[in-house]
């Protein structure tokens, strides 16, 4: 069975509903704290996630420093063997600040030189096919956003590979339904050979049915009754890194 390292630094606060989310898609798990990790350990991982949080604080800004760590240069040798990288939240920002997802920073939230502050919300994206871990969810769907330093802004917009935008529940990329500026409505981005994901919202929030707030899923009482461990609108990524390396695996059999 596929293993997944869950690396964490000094203020990650999401990896346990990282670990429920892999987990319940079959993968097995690998804690990986930067501070004391061994390269052994990290290069016995098949793909690797940054889940969310505080790393370091934010000091300076939102990933900065968590980008210099040694973990980090293992990280992107990992993503030159073209292993799969997820980063959600304050692991899309070090993915961005540590330049694997190249040509990207995210900033303070702002419209209309307006500070939005930080958001803690439920919101709409749409979703297209562009990397491994999306592959198959072109719909729209609902997720959290739990941020401060969530806009999307590029040194070319043309390097830009967005994989999901914000958007209203029918699918408008409005200026209304982007919560923070981000360039183009832009809610998460691939790279060129789509093994990596850096996403601002929190699908590991969404991986189960009873995780979606009432007024998002009215009716999820009905699915509970009958299944309280029913999959959910998320599920569907984790499962695809499933997929793609259970496919690895039988490749190299």
């Amino acid at each position: 069975m596929a293993t997944v390292g869950i690396i964490i630094f000094p203020g990650t606060n999401c990896e346990r509903e990282t670990h429920a989310a892999l987990s319940f898609s079959g993968l097995n798990t690998r804690w990986l704290p930067a501070w004391s990790c061994q390269l052994s350990d990290f290069n016995a991982c098949d793909a690797y996630v940054i889940p969310g949080g505080f790393s370091y604080q934010d000091r300076v800004r939102a990933g900065a420093i968590a980008a210099t760590s040694p973990i980090v240069e293992w990280l992107r040798i990992a993503n030159e063997a073209q292993k799969p990288i997820l980063g959600i939240c304050n692991g899309c920002q070090i993915l961005a600040q540590s330049g694997i997802i190249p040509n990207t920073m995210l900033a303070a939230n702002q419209k209309n030189t307006t500070s939005t502050g930080f958001i803690c919300d439920w919101v709409y994206v749409s979703v297209t096919g562009q990397s491994l871990f999306t592959r198959g969810i072109d719909t729209i769907l609902p997720i959290p956003i739990n941020h401060g330093e969530g806009r999307f802004l590029f040194k070319n917009t043309n390097d830009a590979l967005p994989v999901m935008h914000y958007c209203t529940s029918d699918g408008r990329q409005t200026d209304a339904a982007n919560p923070n500026g981000s360039t183009q409505n832009i809610a998460a981005v691939t790279n060129a050979t789509g093994n990596v994901l850096a996403i601002m919202p929190h699908p590991e929030r969404g991986y189960l049915t009873r995780q979606l707030p009432h007024h998002i899923a009215p009716n999820q009482s009905k699915t509970l009754v009958h299944d309280p461990q029913a999959p959910g609108p998320w599920h569907r990524l984790f499962h695809n890194l499933a997929t793609h390396l259970n496919s690895q695996s039988v490749t190299h059999a």
